[in-house]
């Protein structure tokens, strides 16, 4: 029987345009209406849980990267979707904790888009991204 990569095996970093670094890396979820994606809502726990609280119907495991120029999560190979989503840091216009009992959230907005992920450590995640923002390296991109 074939073994599916472990999730961590997965991911590589992102491609980095020249100048570009990695400030921070995190294991994190991005959640996700599955009917914008064509695709059939996932039977279960974690799909209803989702669902009730108004977020989305299914969560894309994978790593988000801070970097000095945007924000990118890279799904694993675990999930039913996989890719890429970069937000430039100079699009952001809102990221914010939108945190509620044990369930640690993010959402950031940018160009009239916004995503939510599930992530640890947000406060630090937060300020790092603000600080990222406000180098001249983030405005030189």
């Amino acid at each position: 029987m074939a073994r599916r990569p472990s999730p961590a095996s997965s991911l590589s970093k992102p491609e980095l345009a020249p100048g570009e670094r990695i400030i921070l890396a995190k294991a994190a979820n991005l959640i996700i209406n599955s009917g914008d994606f064509g695709m059939d809502p996932i039977e279960g726990a974690a799909g209803r849980r989702s669902m009730m609280r108004g977020l989305g119907d299914e969560s894309l495991g994978g790593r988000l990267y801070l970097t000095n120029r945007r924000i990118v999560f890279q799904t694993h190979a675990m999930n039913r979707l996989l890719g890429t989503v970069p937000i430039p840091l100079k699009s952001l216009t809102s990221f914010t904790d939108v945190s509620f009992g044990l369930s640690k959230m993010m959402k950031l907005e940018w160009d009239n888009e916004s995503c939510v992920f599930v992530v640890w450590g947000i406060p630090r995640l937060l300020k790092e991204i603000e600080a990222a923002r406000n180098s001249p390296e983030s405005r030189a991109s």
